[in-house]
């Protein structure tokens, strides 16, 4: 059984413990919040061991993993204090605010324990398979990209954490960093950024809105970037990547991908013209469902390196130190409004 502490007990955390406390292989050893009317509410309707302090927690629980939804301002604090008594880190996106912070946790963990930070569209079997497109060829040499994420998280003037800074960051910490960490995945880390566009819509200390232009030096390949979290259009959170290339253009969500081909692709028999590939299509091995495939995916995945002893893991602290990079290169132009 691997002992598991959660700490933050927000609509991820609660999400997280849903999860968790139906695999066979975990036991919640601990909740920590520093909400009293959440842990009241915890003590009155659950048989958990709750907790205002996380280290105390720690300390009287002693978990093998500990999972961190809070704030993303408390990121730092409270991963490093977890890495340095030898426990496993599962942390909510992004990794920290800070790329610098990140580089640290990267040296405390690396090879001393598990570590993997919630970007769950790489667990999501479309965007895979959008991967293997890529690699595979199907489209030759691709030339231009296109990702975007809309949603409508801020629709109304808000004092959430999410709107404030130096405690969320925004806009593009929250949406943002899942769009560039799945392009890092499917094309690389960009080179650069070349141009980086920050608007507010309703919020007043942060953006609401992002774009930006990022490129790669090989085959002088672009990437636009476009979030908005003040989508009303959308029902929820939406990311979506168009790819072109030589031999042809693919679409894809976390439902669906549209592959436009000139010529056949061996690749799963893909043919010249229009292919569609749903998400129903691909075979789903989850043991127990919450919200998607991929919130389910990621944390079993997480336990069975846990269990392993596996330190080459998708996601680790060091893949998600990338995305804060360029997060960091794109934050060299704000101020910029056109």
């Amino acid at each position: 059984m691997v002992k598991v502490g959660i700490i933050g007990l927000g609509k991820m955390g609660i999400s997280h413990l849903s999860i968790l406390n139906a695999n066979p292989n975990v036991e919640i050893v601990g909740l920590a919040d520093e909400s009293k009317f959440i842990i009241k509410s915890f003590k009155k309707l659950a048989r958990f061991n709750v907790f205002f302090d996380y280290k105390k927690m720690i300390k009287q629980t002693e978990p093998d993993a500990v999972v961190i939804s809070t704030p993303s301002s408390l990121h730092f604090e409270i991963a490093k204090y977890a890495v340095e008594n030898g426990i496993n880190v599962f942390i909510e996106k992004p990794l920290t605010l800070s790329y610098s912070e990140s580089e640290e946790l990267v040296r405390l963990s690396q090879n001393k324990v598990i570590t993997q930070v919630g970007y769950h569209n790489r667990f999501i079997s479309t965007f895979n398979f959008a991967k293997k497109i890529v690699e595979n060829e199907c489209l030759g040499q691709i030339y231009n990209f296109w990702a975007q994420a809309h949603g409508p998280a801020i629709t109304k003037p808000s004092n959430s954490w999410r709107t404030n800074s130096p405690v969320g960051g925004g806009c593009l910490y929250d949406y943002g960093s899942h769009v560039i960490n799945l392009l890092s995945f499917i094309l690389g880390v960009p080179d650069f950024v070349k141009f980086a566009y920050f608007n507010s819509i309703h919020s007043k200390n942060v953006e609401d809105f992002v774009s930006a232009q990022m490129g790669y030096k090989k085959n002088n390949l672009h990437a636009y970037l476009e979030l908005n979290w003040s989508d009303e259009s959308y029902r929820r959170m939406q990311t979506e990547l168009t790819i072109w290339g030589t031999k042809g253009k693919l679409y894809v969500n976390s439902q669906e991908a549209h592959i436009f081909l000139k010529d056949d692709c061996a690749l799963e028999n893909l043919k010249k013209g229009w292919n569609i590939k749903y998400l129903i299509d691909f075979k789903n091995d989850i043991k127990f469902f919450v919200r998607g495939e991929e919130y389910s995916a990621q944390l079993e995945y997480f336990i069975e390196k846990i269990i392993k002893k596996d330190y080459e893991n998708i996601n680790s602290f060091y893949e998600a130190s990338l995305t804060d990079f360029v997060i960091e290169k794109i934050n060299r132009y704000r101020g910029n409004n056109g």
